[in-house]
């Protein structure tokens, strides 16, 4: 029974799209009828109940001429056709997770939708990047572990009140900064969060910098991709193993209310969307970057951290730097099978909190407000 109704949802929805016909119901001919036997055969072997009701909602939602134009957008991305049809179940599912987690309106998932679909199809209208070989002073910074995973206190919780404020036990810096972090476990190819751009007083083009982002890791590597604010305004950064240092431009002020999207594709590349928060119709920076084949598209083995920092070349603890405000809000993990909020179960308790670094203690990061383990609003003061 599963089986004919499963078949029935996708031809109505899809028949149509895919084989570029102007027929909305079936038709009893023979033709059509050996039209539906090819559409099932493309689309039904590996079709289950969760891929049919993403499509159902958003054939609903947009109708089959814009579903057409998907399909047909993947199909020229992807000449292979078994290839092309596992991108679309893939955008639907992974879409229709992030729409049902924050319970989005059809006007909401209808933008994310189509602009996910445009920058894996290499129809979006991609953020212009300044790239540099020479990773500047003010990068941020890594040491080794920050590559290895240690899931042995996964689910252990951090007690925290105002006078006991979460800790991470990151390591000290020979030179980079300071600020908070949460950090996944392993396992997941998505995230998403709300956040409100921190008020930042770095002027200096180089040396010192105030960010907002994620890093990215797998298999030893890792990739930091997200705001930075130096050169007296924020901007769009990416660094790491896969992509050289690079800056774009944004359209971002202090106290602006912005959504991040950030996911590894079918293709295995990893897509970065910056959305105006109040508007998602509005993108304010998209860009895609290879992984060379090397992050697995169902995040296997892949982590997220989400980070608010200052970084500070001299190695001043009384600068008089800051980075206030700094608000992540509902940020979300996903995998093929599951959605959930950064918390104490996905998340490592020793790299949870308020860390410091061998010139600056952790006592300059305030928390003002938390939720374990998805939101914070951070204050960082160099005086």
């Amino acid at each position: 029974m599963k089986k004919n109704v499963l078949k029935k949802v996708l031809c109505v929805a899809l028949v149509v799209a895919t084989l570029g016909s102007t027929t909305v119901a079936f038709a009893e001919d023979a033709t059509e009828k050996s039209n539906i036997q090819n559409v099932e055969q493309k689309l039904t072997p590996n079709i289950d109940l969760e891929t049919t009701e993403s499509l159902t909602y958003f054939n609903n939602i947009l109708g089959k001429d814009v579903i057409q134009e998907v399909i047909e957008k993947y199909r020229v991305a992807s000449p292979n056709e078994a290839e092309a049809y596992e991108k679309i179940k893939a955008v639907l599912n992974r879409t229709m997770q992030e729409v049902e987690a924050y319970g989005f309106s059809d006007d909401q998932a209808k933008a994310l939708f189509l602009a996910a679909v445009n920058l894996e199809t290499g129809n979006a209208e991609l953020t212009e990047m300044t790239y540099s070989v020479t990773v500047p002073s003010h990068a941020p910074s890594h040491t080794d572990e920050d590559n290895a995973i240690n899931t042995s206190n996964v689910g252990v919780e951090t007690v925290m009140t105002v006078a006991n404020e979460p800790k991470s036990s990151r390591s000290s810096y020979e030179t980079g900064g300071i600020g908070y972090e949460v950090k996944s476990t392993l396992g997941f190819n998505k995230t998403t969060t709300f956040l409100y751009a921190g008020d930042c007083n770095v002027t200096a083009q180089q040396g010192e910098a105030g960010y907002m982002f994620y890093t990215i890791y797998y298999d030893n590597h890792y990739q930091d991709i997200g705001i930075g604010y130096f050169d007296g305004k924020w901007q769009a950064f990416v660094q790491g193993y896969w992509t050289n240092w690079g800056t774009g431009t944004i359209s971002v002020d202090p106290g602006d209310k912005l959504y991040f999207v950030l996911w590894i594709d079918n293709s295995n590349y990893i897509n970065f969307q910056i959305l105006d928060g109040n508007n998602f119709n509005n993108i304010l920076f998209q860009n895609r970057y290879t992984t060379w084949n090397q992050i697995p598209s169902n995040g296997s083995g892949v982590g997220f951290n989400k980070q608010s920092t200052i970084v500070d070349e001299s190695n001043d603890a009384t600068s008089g730097l800051y980075l206030k405000d700094a608000i992540f809000e509902l940020a979300y993990l996903y995998n093929n099978s599951t959605t959930a909020t950064f918390n104490s179960n996905n998340t490592l308790s020793y790299r949870r909190g308020e860390f410091g670094c061998s010139w600056a203690s952790d006592e300059k990061v305030e928390v003002e407000a938390y939720q374990q383990w998805h939101g914070e609003t951070v204050n960082i003061i160099m005086e």
